[in-house]
């Protein structure tokens, strides 16, 4: 076991051969949960990068998603008929 110092602004530097033995890399992002007990886990967590669609990618979605105008006719048309009765 290895000691870990706590700094003045709550920093803590964890021991290099608690990292080696944990496998996390440097700058590894890290999820802290405190329980009630005091206790402190950290677990790595995956941060995965947010796609930003420009208004032209955009455009070609609502294309590709886009219900034809005939077909979308016929649907309204079979939305407004009244139900029938069995």
């Amino acid at each position: 076991m290895e000691l870990a110092r706590l700094g003045r602004k709550g920093q803590l530097t964890i021991p290099r051969a608690a990292l080696d033995r944990a496998g996390w890399a440097p700058e590894v992002p890290l999820s802290v949960e405190t329980l009630p007990d005091g206790a402190i886990v950290l677990r790595p967590v995956a941060v995965l990068p947010v796609e930003m669609y420009s208004d032209e990618r955009i455009a070609g979605f609502e294309r590709t998603a886009a219900i034809p105008d005939d077909l979308y006719a016929a649907a309204r048309k079979l939305a407004r008929r009244p139900a029938r009765r069995r």
